[in-house]
């Protein structure tokens, strides 16, 4: 996996871990006219309800707020968003003097 970073309000920080969490669920959508012996259908909801946390290293720390978020490198694809923005929902970190910020942040999409 090549070096993944993410930016957020501006900030980029340098990922050592991006986990996903999907909370994702299908409804039945299958209606009465149905053929007997056919397959049921199901779609997906929007998929509004998921988090995506990551590890990093950094100079400073993500803020709790709303601000663009977007991660690149470290995928398959190259790169991925939250939309135009996302909520920053927790964040911890460590630091010893003379070192750089290690933490880890969990960020919502948000549709304000």
């Amino acid at each position: 996996m090549s070096q993944a970073s993410f930016t957020f309000d501006g900030d980029t920080f340098d990922c050592t871990g991006i986990s996903v969490t999907v909370n994702g669920r299908e409804v039945d959508s299958s209606h009465l006219g149905l053929a007997s012996k056919s397959l049921r259908k199901f779609r997906s909801l929007k998929m509004n309800n998921y988090e995506i946390k990551v590890d990093y290293i950094g100079d400073t720390a993500p803020s709790i707020k709303v601000a663009t978020f977007s991660i690149s490198g470290g995928f398959g694809a190259g790169s991925a968003t939250m939309g135009s923005k996302a909520a920053c929902t927790s964040v911890s970190i460590t630091g010893t003097v003379g070192d750089q910020v290690k933490g880890s942040a969990t960020f919502k999409p948000s549709y304000d």
